[in-house]
């Protein structure tokens, strides 16, 4: 009991407060947003989860992977529920093609 109160208590001190933003800079983030959108190649994307850590990547993307990993140079990995085709650097400089199935 008293520890939810100490918590409730710490986010409220923690909370951001709401800011009132001029109308030109929403509309101008707004005009970003929807530039962005507009192109098909920025909207596709695919969440990646290798050696314990995840990456959202798009197209052309280049994921870095470091430590221990029991790959051999320009051997091929499978990502399971991986919409696209990538290539990862590795740690030794090495690159690694992944090829969706």
């Amino acid at each position: 009991m008293f520890r939810t109160a100490l918590m409730r208590g710490f986010a409220r001190r923690m909370a951001t407060r709401a800011e009132v933003v001029d109308e030109s800079a929403r509309k101008q983030v707004c005009s970003t947003i929807a530039s962005e959108v507009a192109d098909l190649a920025n909207r596709l994307f695919a969440v990646v989860y290798v050696n314990g850590r995840q990456w959202k990547v798009g197209q052309n993307d280049l994921i870095a992977l470091r430590g221990n990993l029991p790959l051999a140079v320009g051997e091929r990995i499978k990502l399971e529920k991986f919409e696209m085709d990538t290539c990862l650097h590795l740690h030794n400089g090495a690159w690694c093609s992944v090829f969706s199935t």
